[in-house]
């Protein structure tokens, strides 16, 4: 996992699957609307993640956050790597 903003909305980045990043955020984003999520690289350096928002939904009635799944747009193959990397799933 790995922290983020998008908005003025914390976010937490959970996977990155071919053109597809997840994360959570407290503010549900509807089909189509454009989003950019912004984290730090290691090194400091921030890393703009835009895409288009595929939807939002809670996994239970009383989660605090909503999982929100968006199609990656701008990415070089670079960042993409470093994400792949970075959100791999631990053993």
């Amino acid at each position: 996992m790995l922290g983020g903003r998008y908005g003025d909305t914390d976010a937490i980045l959970i996977r990155f699957e071919g053109e597809t990043l997840s994360f959570e955020g407290a503010k549900a984003l509807a089909p189509g609307t454009p989003v950019t999520v912004r984290t730090q690289r290691e090194d400091g350096s921030e890393l703009a993640i835009e895409g288009r928002a595929f939807g939002s939904r809670k996994p239970a009635a009383d989660a605090p956050r909503f999982e929100i799944k968006a199609r990656v747009v701008n990415l070089s193959k670079n960042d993409r790597e470093w994400l792949e990397r970075t959100l791999a799933p631990r053993p």
